[in-house]
Order: structure tokens, then C-alpha cells, then sequence
């Protein structure tokens, strides 16, 4: 009996992580084509899309969640200031987008994706190093502020795993409409079907998304990020109308700008 219900909770615990994992995916997506002006509905995205793109998001709850427990454990003033600063920088570095021209706010676009990595990591080796006491602390994994703090802790974890999707999936789409040429695929068409005429700005297309029934494009002809009443063009293609296409982007070693 007992084996059989070890079974039976791990496959529930299975299906919660991977339906908690689908829906940070889903907002992270609805996000980013929602910047676009796109439905995402008319995607026609998969559960394999949605799970993927939740990979960012998980693994950054993760690293919230370390830093949260080291900083818990430690309680050294200087680290509560970190955490307080890395709880804010999904949403810090979505605003940033308002104001590209600030160095600061330029840098903390470029380099989000390390400093939300590495600080978590480089505050536990610095306490590892220089505070053996906190070391102690951290290394037993009982939670010693009673079990409805432990529930508080939980939530807020989850929540700010979601409110990160959101941030996410805007900040990509902020980023892509700022630096195309870096985010995003050209692409160049030659129409199968005269009927359609001919793509408009063919220099300046963007593949946003393809299946294999449709293309999704962003025409980014005369589009000024930041630039007041910007719009978004996007053209939706069907794949049987067209004959052949050419996709080009440039080679980057580390599309993701850690500092080495």
C-alpha cells in the first residue's frame, strides 16, 4: 500500500510541476506576442513551446529560491539589501526599455541575464568563505521559523516565479523590438502566388514566429524604438503561398551577453 501510494503521489507531483512549468510558459509567451500585437491563440503554439520557454523562468525561481534561503539563514544585513534588489530586477530591467539612452538602464538591459544568474551563487560562496557560522546555518535544511512562515515563503516564491513570466516574455519582446538584428531571424520571401502581389520592405523583415502553416513577420520598415506612435507591423503569411525563402542572422558566440 505504501509503495503504491509513493507512486501515485510522485505522478501527481509530476503533473503539478509540469502544469505549474506550462502555465509560466504560457505567460511568458502571451507576453512577448502581446508586444507584438499578436494573439496568441493564432500562433497555434504547442505544450512542447509553452514548456520551453518556462525553462528561463524556472531556473531563476531556483536561483531565487537559493538566494532567498542563504540570505534567510545567514541574516546579514548587506545580503537583505541584495535580495531586496534582486527581487526587483525582473521588473527593473523590463522598465529599463523606458529608458534606453541611461547608462545604467542600458546596462542592466545588456547584462540581465548574468547578474541574475551569478548573484546568487557569488553571496553563497562569499558566506561560505568569510562566515563559517552562516555556513552551519545554511547547510541544515530544516526550516526553523514554523510552518506557516514556511507557507508565506512558499507563495512568495511562486509568485514572484509569475510575475517574472510576465516581466520576462516583455522584456524579450522590448529587446527584440530595440536590437532586431541581434534577437531576431531577416528573412527574405519570394511570393509562389502573384495574386498576393509583393512583400512590402523586404530588407527590413523580421521572422517573429513560423509553423507549418503560416509565417508570422515583422515588417520593422521606418520603426524607431522609443520613437513616439511606433507601430508594430506584423504580416501573416501562409506558407503555400510562398515559393522559396532566405533566413540570415549573425553569428554570436554568447547571444545572452554575460560579461566573459
Amino acid at each position: 500500500m505504501d509503495s503504491r501510494f509513493s507512486v501515485i503521489a510522485s505522478a501527481m507531483g509530476v503533473a503539478v510541476v509540469s502544469a505549474y512549468a506550462y502555465s509560466l510558459g504560457w505567460l511568458k509567451n502571451f507576453y512577448y506576442y502581446r508586444t507584438f500585437g499578436v494573439q496568441l491563440s493564432a500562433l497555434n503554439l504547442t505544450t512542447q513551446d509553452h514548456l520551453i520557454e518556462s525553462w528561463f523562468v524556472l531556473e531563476n525561481a531556483a536561483f531565487f529560491f537559493l538566494l532567498t534561503w542563504v540570505v534567510v539563514k545567514s541574516n546579514l544585513w548587506w545580503a537583505w539589501v541584495l535580495l531586496a534588489v534582486y527581487f526587483l530586477l525582473p521588473i527593473l530591467s523590463h522598465y529599463s526599455f523606458l529608458h534606453v539612452g541611461w547608462p545604467i538602464a542600458a546596462w542592466l538591459i545588456k547584462y540581465r541575464h548574468t547578474i541574475l544568474k551569478f548573484v546568487p551563487f557569488t553571496v553563497l560562496i562569499f558566506v561560505s568563505l568569510f562566515d563559517k557560522p552562516s555556513l552551519m546555518r545554511i547547510r541544515d535544511l530544516s526550516w526553523p521559523f514554523g510552518g506557516i512562515t514556511l507557507v508565506v515563503y512558499v507563495i512568495i516564491i511562486m509568485a514572484w516565479s509569475i510575475s517574472t513570466a510576465k516581466h520576462f516574455g516583455s522584456f524579450d519582446a522590448n529587446r527584440a523590438l530595440c536590437f532586431p538584428q541581434d534577437e531576431l531571424t531577416r528573412i527574405k520571401m519570394h511570393i509562389a502566388d502573384s495574386s498576393m502581389g509583393q512583400i512590402p520592405s523586404a530588407e527590413q523583415m523580421y521572422l517573429l514566429y513560423s509553423n507549418p502553416r503560416q509565417y508570422w513577420i515583422w515588417d520593422a520598415a521606418g520603426f524607431v524604438y522609443g520613437k513616439e506612435g511606433q507601430v508594430v507591423h506584423v504580416v501573416e503569411i501562409d506558407r503555400d503561398k510562398v515559393g522559396w525563402s532566405e533566413m540570415s542572422k549573425p553569428a554570436q558566440v554568447q547571444p545572452a551577453n554575460l560579461f566573459f
